[in-house]
């Protein structure tokens, strides 16, 4: 058995489960929410978590400590329980699976693995909807202030709002790479504008397309499913 996808597995399995899951996860890492934790960002992966995380540091007058990137809905779940205010994000599965593939080789992860994981993290977060605002892909990407004053709204924050212009974009992804160079070593996320070559943006667009195929035809019944929780987030999304 490859030892790699047994462990996304693993991971995905106990990632619903709390108690399980932060027993064994890194306590000093600072994605995982703690007591000191103000605010949880979460998502299933490429759904906007990184740009949510950067557009609010850039947007904040001073540090905030967010717990965020962990992927797992036990993290939501610990939100609720400690009561701390939380933003979940989504995305169209086939997109969210098409990108998270192309992100990682194969021997990591299938695309049956990501859409298990995809339904499994929004059927457990939905459970504690009335915790956490949820947004878009959609919205994340182009009006996240509204994301953060329906936030203050619910949690009776003060947080300040991100104004979605070119310059506070720019910023925020310039803020991303930043993130990316200091926990994965890379000089820039993938879909980063500031990729020094257009002609890698090809080279990935061209991956993507063929990639997005095989999710749409290799895995049709988890895809219908996972689509069939898509349609319940987007019923009861806040933005």
């Amino acid at each position: 058995m490859n030892q790699s996808l047994f462990r996304t597995g693993l991971r995905n399995f106990i990632s619903s489960y709390p108690s399980i899951y932060f027993t064994l996860a890194n306590s000093a890492d600072s994605r995982f929410i703690n007591s000191e934790t103000e605010l949880v960002i979460e998502g299933f992966p490429r759904c906007g978590n990184s740009f949510a995380e950067a557009a609010f540091r850039v947007a904040q007058s001073k540090e905030v400590k967010i717990a965020h990137h962990s992927h797992a809905s036990a993290q939501v779940i610990r939100a609720h329980q400690q009561k701390v205010p939380c933003i979940v994000v989504f995305r169209q599965p086939d997109s969210a699976v098409t990108s998270l593939i192309h992100k990682y080789p194969s021997n990591t992860t299938t695309i049956h693995q990501a859409l298990r994981q995809y339904i499994r993290f929004y059927r457990d977060v939905l459970a504690y909807k009335d915790s956490f605002i949820l947004t878009s892909f959609e919205a994340v990407t182009n009006n996240f202030g509204l994301a953060i004053d329906l936030l203050n709204n619910k949690f009776d924050t003060n947080y300040n709002r991100f104004e979605h212009t070119e310059k506070n974009v720019k910023l925020a992804f310039d803020l991303v790479d930043q993130f990316t160079r200091k926990r994965t070593g890379k000089t820039a996320t993938d879909y980063s504008p500031n990729q020094s070559s257009s002609a890698e943006l090809v080279t990935r667009k061209k991956a993507l397309e063929k990639i997005k195929h095989d999710v749409e035809t290799q895995e049709k019944k988890s895809l219908n499913e996972a689509n069939l929780v898509y349609q319940q987030l987007m019923a009861v999304q806040d933005c």
